[in-house]
């Protein structure tokens, strides 16, 4: 009877399910849930009023996603040990002057 309890209770241990997600992770990912349906909806909206127009907007959105791509791919190939892009603008370079943007 014993050994029965003790298989039972293994088998609750290893069905349990571990936490990978940080409770601030879990915040996060649903306030961008919550902000991407805004966005969709608004583009909804703004695509009832203007009509055929829209496409204008989201071709300039392209066009700007680009140039940042474009950015930040000079950035790691100019810094290749660099973790985010704040670290390229705030920590110093040796011996040079660091970017001031």
């Amino acid at each position: 009877m014993a050994d029965a309890a003790r298989a039972e209770d293994r088998t609750e241990d290893r069905s349990e399910l571990k936490r990978a997600i940080a409770p601030k992770v879990l915040l996060l990912f649903v306030l961008g849930d919550i902000l991407g349906t805004g966005v969709y909806a608004l583009i909804g909206e703004v695509g009832g009023e203007v009509g055929g127009a829209i496409w204008t907007a989201l071709l300039v959105a392209l066009i700007l996603a680009f140039f940042t791509a474009a950015s930040y791919s000079e950035l790691v190939t100019k810094y290749p040990k660099a973790r985010a892009p704040p670290s390229t603008s705030t920590k110093p370079s040796r011996g040079r002057s660091s970017p001031s943007w």
